[in-house]
């Protein structure tokens, strides 16, 4: 596993992250054999949300009857859109959320919170003024973003700069091998593809923690499905998610994957999650594995080196490798 320091946190945060959305989580079963082989695997940190169910009281119950309180990194997040679309980038619903999360975990601090949506048109002083007094009341270490511009994280800092405030530290957009076409969830934000490369470049040159949701695309790049047996295997992901990333590049991607696997060992996905930390921004991959087999995949792509040239190879940017 490797590990980095993020500035505000005392613990070092994997790059490899769980992520807690899967259907288990939401539903309250009980998943400490994923949660304890996960943390054996040196996972340190686990991404969680308000809006993800029960997740947050699985792993909070988990953290607490382990004692792992002070060994692991927990990050959720706040202010989710409504299922129609209603924005809840509010006072009043960011105050509320953080409550529920901080009671749900069973914790007195989060150390990394987000606000888990945008609202454009809010400014982002009191934003950073709000999650300034939730650092200052002990009740977060740190705070960031997730799925906001990077030119919305430049003027929250400039903000917090200018009125002596601590800065915004994290970002969570979407990132992917897998490029993202139209969203069907409302509010979500990618930097992959062509007309994401400005902001790319900016978390290349800022090194701005980002932490990248669905780093598999989706599931179009998890293994479950087949670049030559598409019409059957993309049943295996929601149609959203079909919408958004099962393009003909995406899909010669996962041929190209398949085809590395084959001559590698190394299975796709561990492949694809080898590609995103390799690039060269500050990435961190959150994983939904929800099985064990799925979760050592995941694990094994902090080990695998890739060459220049396949990762050329395997974002269609040559031909061989």
């Amino acid at each position: 596993m490797r590990y980095a320091t993020v500035e505000g946190l005392q613990k070092p945060v994997s790059r490899i992250v769980l992520g807690t959305s899967s259907t288990p989580m939401r539903r309250g079963e009980n998943c400490d054999q994923i949660l304890d082989a996960a943390f054996q695997g040196g996972i340190t940190t686990f991404d969680t949300a308000r809006g993800y169910g029960e997740s947050e009281k699985i792993l909070g119950d988990w953290l607490n009857r382990r004692g792992l309180g002070k060994q692991v990194v927990v990050q959720s997040k706040g202010a989710l859109h409504g299922l129609l679309g209603n924005t809840r980038v509010k006072e009043k619903c960011i105050r509320a959320d953080l409550e529920k999360s901080l009671s749900a975990l069973n914790i007195d601090c989060i150390d990394s919170y987000l606000l888990h949506r945008d609202n454009p048109k809010e400014p982002v002083g009191w934003m950073v003024e709000l999650l300034n007094e939730f650092h200052a009341l002990g009740k977060v270490n740190l705070f960031g973003v997730s799925n906001w511009s990077h030119t919305r994280i430049e003027q929250a800092n400039e903000y917090a700069y200018a009125h002596n405030l601590l800065p915004l530290s994290i970002s969570q957009p979407q990132f992917s091998l897998a490029e993202a076409g139209r969203w069907t969830w409302i509010g979500c934000l990618s930097v992959t593809g062509e007309k994401n490369r400005e902001a790319r470049a900016w978390y290349a040159q800022t090194q701005f923690p980002l932490m990248a949701f669905s780093p598999l695309g989706g599931g179009v790049l998890s293994g479950k499905v087949k670049s030559y047996d598409l019409p059957h295997t993309k049943k295996h992901l929601s149609l959203a998610m079909q919408t958004t990333f099962c393009s003909k590049d995406n899909i010669e991607r996962l041929k190209r994957l398949e085809k590395m696997s084959q001559e590698t060992g190394h299975a796709p996905a561990a492949l694809a999650l080898a590609w995103a930390l390799a690039q060269d921004m500050n990435v961190f991959v959150i994983s939904g594995a929800s099985k064990l087999q799925s979760l050592q995949t995941t694990l094994s792509a902090s080990e695998i080196a890739l060459t220049e040239q396949q990762l050329l190879y395997m974002n269609l940017q040559a031909d061989t490798y």
